[in-house]
């Protein structure tokens, strides 16, 4: 029976014992920009009408950050770390861990789904040091390497105020925990029941993650889906999307698979816990929240 708590979400995928787990929040500025920033703009305004936003006045987007953990077979495993010390109200994920009975220290595999500072700034604690130190790390190589390499991202769409954050992702949430990182490839399990789905676009490697257990599914679509209008909207892409096309292939990837699968699906940005369904409106889609208590 799925239970609810401010910060944690329990369910079950099938066998899988399942948490969402809260990091806090934050918040981002002109979302209309950041969020969908090749959509017509009277075309937005009226889909944010119909969700009670008035374009007008709609400033600010504040954004939960929900992680998921996966207990099964006496492993328990963490998908992205959170924001850490990102802004004030972020860096809540370890404290609700503990809230929910889990030491951090006994987390054995965490899977980063990309290298954004929202996904891997928990990697590490106050100190510097990794604030799972049992944990093997996975991610795709060619995320850890874009990432690492302080990439140049002034060519492209992203705010100025998160580009001077993302600067800093690889030496202070990346390396520090390098000697624990094994590297994945896209679309391979990473345990069983638990699958990599290559999804990049929003950066070069990112991924989404897909449990299965007894005929259950569930997709972790983390930022390859940021806000449910892009559900309905799947071209629309956000300003922080490295790779704009690649960007709107993965999202209809990950609806048709979603539909296909009726999967239970978990957004890092939706409102907490994030979990909701994927339905087929005629040749398009839209999101259905779960009804949690």
């Amino acid at each position: 029976m799925p239970a609810m708590m401010d910060s944690v979400y329990r369910f079950r995928v099938g066998d899988f014992r399942c948490a969402a787990v809260s990091d806090g929040t934050y918040s981002y500025h002109n979302p209309a920009n950041l969020l969908f920033i090749d959509a017509p703009r009277e075309e937005l305004n009226r889909k944010l009408s119909a969700i009670g936003i008035d374009p007008e006045r709609w400033t600010e987007f504040v954004s939960d950050y929900s992680c998921l953990l996966v207990e099964t077979g006496g492993r328990r495993v963490l998908i992205d770390t959170g924001g850490g010390t990102l802004g004030p109200d972020t860096g809540k994920l370890t404290a609700n861990l503990r809230a929910a009975g889990i030491d951090p220290g006994n987390i054995d595999t965490i899977v980063l789904t990309h290298g954004h500072g929202d996904h891997v700034g928990g990697n590490t604690g106050a100190d510097g040091r990794s604030a799972f130190p049992n944990a093997r790390f996975k991610m795709v190589r060619a995320e850890w390497d874009f990432w690492t390499s302080r990439p140049d991202l002034s060519s492209m769409r992203i705010p100025a105020y998160i580009q001077k954050v993302l600067a800093n992702v690889g030496p202070e949430r990346l390396l520090p925990v390098r000697d624990q990182v094994d590297f994945i490839e896209p679309d391979q399990d990473i345990l069983p029941g638990i699958r990599a789905v290559g999804t990049p676009g929003h950066t070069p490697g990112h991924l989404a993650i897909g449990l299965s257990s007894q005929g259950d599914h569930l997709l972790y679509v983390s930022d390859a889906i940021l806000h449910p209008i892009h559900i309905e909207e799947p071209d629309w892409n956000a300003s922080v999307d490295t790779t704009p096309k690649q960007a709107a292939s993965s999202r209809r990837l990950l609806l048709r698979l979603a539909t296909s699968q009726n999967a239970l699906v978990h957004g890092f940005h939706f409102p907490f816990p994030g979990l909701g369904r994927i339905e087929t409106v005629g040749e398009g889609w839209r999101w259905q929240p779960m009804t949690v208590r």
